[in-house]
């Protein structure tokens, strides 16, 4: 396993991709080519895009045709998209083969305000979006399996690994797999390696990110930081992952906002009832890994410029690289 076996995930430029709403801005967004250039400076091995972001579903043809002259650079290039819409995963599914992918990365559209941090109770219709969710894997699965594509759902801070394993077996074991978030793991009740003891089998695409945890008022707080300088044990994960064989993976910077898990209220805790959750543990690992809140944190990016911004992503992104580099050279 080598630098050139992972992808740059466009998601890692909350501010420089136009991620952030609200947000005025002067230059242009971070596009294609441009995260294509990063991914060459630093020597990975591809990119990992939301490609509905970039082409509606009536673009899908100039879309191929993108792929394929990334491809032409010897790299590689992971689908994410945004929204599971049913007519435009179907009209995407036959063009894959041909670019030679056989996964694609999705997330369940939350009905109403999208909540992160596991704070479930603050939504009422979570439960509806569950429906709608397993009503559109079913529709897409004669697709997958005539074509021979799989679906993989990321833990976006919404699910926890068991309920992610529960949706799979509902719909198909064979096409529909998971994206596991590293970093994301800690915002539904668990340690990254209690996701990866439970969920390892089901698999099919790793987002590598890291946080730093701090305590809030409610529960923790975790802030974007580059890979390598959070609370996940990166030697330990990468070593899985090298084991594993689990080749789809990318490095993907925590959004600009921190995300905030009120597990100290009951309501919290309340809404994963049906789950053998081993509460002690995850609070004792809480324990552990958190520290000590910096008000200037907050403070500095509320002032930061534009430009600012943008370099202090790019600053990110290079500390991850090089941060990642020594993993690896420990793990081989």
């Amino acid at each position: 396993m080598n630098l050139s076996n992972i992808a740059l995930n466009f998601y890692s430029f909350g501010f420089s991709g136009g991620l952030m709403n609200g947000i005025k801005r002067k230059k242009p967004v971070l596009g294609i080519d441009d995260l294509v250039k990063i991914v060459e400076k630093y020597g990975l091995g591809g990119i990992e895009i939301p490609l509905d972001r970039f082409y509606l579903v009536n673009e899908i043809d100039e879309a191929v045709k993108k792929i394929k002259q990334i491809q032409s650079q010897n790299l590689s290039v992971f689908i994410d998209l945004e929204n599971t819409n049913v007519e435009y995963i179907t009209r995407l599914i036959p063009y894959l083969p041909s670019l030679g992918i056989k996964v694609i990365r999705i997330k369940m559209d939350q009905i109403g305000k999208t909540i992160y941090g596991g704070n479930r109770y603050l939504s009422e219709t979570f439960a509806d979006s569950i429906d709608s969710f397993k009503k559109q894997l079913s529709l897409i699965l004669p697709f997958l399996e005539e074509y021979k594509v799989s679906l993989a759902i990321e833990n976006h801070q919404d699910f926890h690994s068991f309920e992610l394993i529960d949706i799979c077996k509902s719909i198909s074991e064979e096409y529909i797999g998971l994206t596991w978030d590293v970093g994301n793991s800690i915002s539904v009740l668990q340690s990254p390696e209690n996701f990866y003891n439970t969920a390892n089998h089901a698999i099919k695409n790793v987002h590598l990110k890291d946080y730093k945890v701090y305590k809030s008022d409610l529960g923790i707080s975790l802030e974007r930081c580059p890979l390598g300088e959070g609370y996940v044990d990166y030697i330990d994960v990468m070593r899985k992952l090298k084991n594993q064989g689990i080749n789809n993976m990318s490095i993907e910077l925590g959004a600009q906002s921190a995300r905030l898990c009120n597990i100290n209220k009951k309501e919290y805790w309340d809404e994963f009832l049906d789950i053998p959750i081993e509460k002690e543990s995850y609070l004792d690992f809480i324990n552990q890994i958190v520290v000590d809140y910096d008000p200037s944190l907050l403070k500095n990016k509320l002032i930061m410029s534009e430009d600012e911004m943008i370099k202090n992503e790019l600053q990110d992104v290079e500390k991850s690289v090089n941060n990642l580099k020594k993993i690896l050279e420990i793990i081989l």
